[in-house]
């Protein structure tokens, strides 16, 4: 950054620096690298800094682009603006999204984000065997195997930053990897996986406390059903 911005300088150009995931505080408290914050870039020197609404803040899906007060006007009189702009919903969820990093010390109470990695891996071993031993209880012929794993946290600014995470493999006699991830998929709500070395993963970073009994229900539901395929 620091080189772009002397270019800048030199050349009078523009520094936009486009920080995909847009971390707005330091990852450092959860266990993860430091990695650029919007301030901090503005900080350097960039002139506009473009990140998501959504991934590392938890809100909307939505594009916020933040710096210059004179570009960032000139932007929203742009003719593309009326086309591209988000609708006021979006604008509602992602103001109040935004209030809670008003208070740090209680985001990870109030960011469904921040709550997942906050989590302690002790914790999701516990809750992983606890959704273990409740499926296996009422569908004995499932095979759940707790393994150690990453979460990825997504692209962006966090291109290849990995959270250590407990997962779940999980398959059923009858049942293809890819026949269980689409089933789970169809349920309400509906459950998204990924599949790997044959079985369905499930990674305990992603669930919310109050969600383990529905994730178990879902798959004894499941295990219990006739494959469709």
């Amino acid at each position: 950054m620091a080189e772009l911005v002397s270019l800048k300088r030199e050349k009078e150009l523009l520094v936009i620096d486009d920080l995909g995931c847009g971390a707005l505080i330091g990852l450092e408290r959860f266990g993860l690298e430091h990695e650029p914050t919007v301030g901090e870039s503005i900080a350097a020197g960039a002139d506009l800094v473009c990140f998501s609404g959504d991934k590392l803040i938890g809100g909307p899906q939505a594009g916020i682009i933040v710096g210059r007060a004179d570009l960032v006007q000139r932007i929203r009189k742009h003719p593309l603006t009326r086309m591209l702009r988000v609708d006021k919903c979006t604008d509602i969820a992602l103001e109040h999204t935004l209030r809670l990093f008003l208070d740090l010390d209680r985001l990870p109470e109030t960011n469904p984000t921040y709550a997942m990695l906050a989590v302690p891996l002790e914790t999701l071993r516990r809750r992983a065997r606890g959704i273990q031993r409740r499926v296996l209880q009422n569908a004995a012929q499932a095979s759940l195997r707790i393994v150690e794993g990453k979460s990825a946290l997504g692209g962006g600014s966090l291109p290849a930053t990995p959270i250590k995470t407990w997962l779940i493999a999980l398959t059923l006699p009858g049942w293809s990897a890819g026949e269980l991830a689409a089933r789970l998929r169809r349920h309400e709500p509906p459950i998204i996986t990924r599949v790997a070395d044959d079985a369905v993963v499930l990674d305990m970073r992603t669930l919310l406390p109050g969600e383990d009994l529905e994730l178990a229900r879902a798959v004894i539901t499941t295990a219990q059903e006739t494959p469709r395929y």
